[in-house]
């Protein structure tokens, strides 16, 4: 008897979804953090998106190895600034236009960064609804077999 009273101290109807949701928080503060932690944040994506300045920058080096990176210069009043930025599909010497932060002109970017804003939270999110769905199913499985556990301790009368 002392199994089945351990079997029942926890209350096995909410563990599911206890479980989705500890695995859909935990799956977004760690993918947040770590896209957070990279060169350019969701903060600086929004400020790149907000009070980013476009100017015209000469592409200087391209590094298909290293996820296709390319670097580039371009100027802001008469101070020149390099920086890099990936994907890009342009060539050594090619005229692209960029984004970047008045307050801090060496962060720029190639891309929209409206659009990488918007992809990197939903890359969170997605992943963090899949991670809760897998949390539910798991532990939804393993709610069935206590209860049923349970319930046959409780009345062994039901067929097993």
């Amino acid at each position: 008897m002392r199994h089945a009273r351990g079997l029942m101290r926890t209350d096995p109807r909410v563990r599911p979804a206890y479980a989705a949701l500890l695995a859909s928080v935990g799956t977004f503060v760690f993918l947040a953090g770590m896209m957070n932690t990279i060169r350019r944040g969701w903060p600086a994506w929004y400020r790149l998106a907000n009070r980013g300045a476009s100017a015209p920058a000469t592409v200087t080096a391209v590094m298909p190895q290293d996820h296709t990176t390319c670097y580039f210069e371009f100027m802001v009043g008469s101070q020149k600034y390099t920086s890099f930025d990936h994907p890009c599909r342009a060539h050594k010497g090619d005229v692209l236009t960029i984004t970047y932060d008045p307050a801090n002109p060496s962060s720029a970017a190639i891309q929209s960064a409206s659009t990488e804003l918007g992809t990197e939270i939903l890359a969170c999110l997605v992943m963090s609804v899949v991670a809760g769905a897998i949390g539910f199913r798991q532990s939804s499985a393993e709610w069935r077999r206590t209860t049923t556990r349970a319930s046959l301790i409780r009345n062994p009368r039901l067929p097993g």
